[in-house]
């Protein structure tokens, strides 16, 4: 499952601290590829394919109703590693228009 939940509060900036914490771990190999990897495998697979970000971004997503969210890393052109978090919380926001501004940033993120 997606892990979100009507229940559960969490911030963005919550997020991202668990993820840096994560990126200074000894198995931080092993939980950065439990991630789907856009354009390859998981809920990823389908985003991101035959483009130059393909394979660059390690994701984990999650939809509700008028739910929308993804965090992960994002291994940029530049050669940076940003740690990404994007909560979507409006009508609709699991739907296309919530998908099309999440691919968006992630793609101005590894054009960074």
């Amino acid at each position: 499952g997606s892990g979100l939940s009507r229940k559960t509060r969490f911030a963005a900036g919550s997020m991202a601290d668990v993820l840096l914490l994560a990126a200074q771990r000894p198995w931080t190999a092993e939980f950065v590829s439990s991630l789907s990897l856009a354009g390859l495998d998981g809920t990823m697979r389908r985003r991101f394919r035959e483009q130059e970000m393909t394979g660059q971004m390690h994701l984990k997503t999650g939809r509700l109703k008028n739910v929308y969210a993804t965090a992960g890393y994002v291994h940029a052109r530049s050669g940076r590693e940003y740690v990404v978090v994007i909560l979507q919380n409006y009508a609709l926001a699991d739907k296309g228009p919530g998908e099309e501004a999440q691919s968006a940033l992630l793609r101005w993120v590894y054009d960074q």
